[in-house]
């Protein structure tokens, strides 16, 4: 920790030199602005509470927010007030944690596709897909009318998969820290 903090105080003290803003954002700084149900609210990571604040609405109704990248995180927003969610591994973490846990060969790429495999990477590849756009569109199913809102490096790939209309958006995590420190500036 040592070693990370003083890094930290380096990249603190150049911003400084350059008279750069620096506003720090923290899980728990969000959770003051977001009415849960999370039991801890401060040890949801802070990237989740970005991704639901830029997409935060006073309407009574349900929106999903889905971040597809290392892990797939999904949270359940009733318009301002964040009821919970769900964490599974990404894509890749599936595909490698099969990969290394049972010596299976190198099924590098990605491809969107759901069918049937027709050798042993095709058949990991496209059952990882499976699994999570089943995953996402039975979360979908339990919330008629949802809002559906899909970040993160396999967004794109996975809204194709799943037959709801999404909002697919860059970066919610990105949106959420400029919505926040639009309000921090005014």
């Amino acid at each position: 920790m040592v070693g990370k903090e003083r890094r930290k105080q380096q990249i603190m003290s150049l911003l400084g030199s350059l008279r750069v803003t620096v506003i720090r954002v923290t899980s728990e700084s969000m959770s003051s602005l977001v009415s849960t149900d999370y039991l801890q609210p401060d040890l949801m990571g802070v990237d989740r509470w970005l991704a639901i604040y830029s997409v935060l609405s006073d309407l009574e109704s349900y929106s999903m927010v889905v971040d597809a990248g290392t892990a797939l995180t999904i949270d359940i927003l009733h318009g301002a007030h964040h009821k919970g969610g769900y964490i599974v591994p990404g894509y890749f973490a599936q595909l490698d944690s099969m990969v290394t846990s049972a010596a299976l060969p190198d099924v590098s790429g990605q491809g969107q596709d759901v069918s049937l495999g027709v050798d042993t990477a095709s058949c990991m590849r496209h059952g990882v897909w499976m699994q999570l756009s089943s995953f996402v569109s039975a979360v979908v199913a339990r919330y008629p009318g949802v809002n559906l809102h899909i970040t993160g490096g396999d967004a794109e790939m996975l809204a194709g998969l799943i037959s709801y209309p999404s909002n697919v958006h860059d970066n919610l995590v990105l949106d959420g820290l400029i919505k926040f420190g639009l309000r921090v500036d005014s």
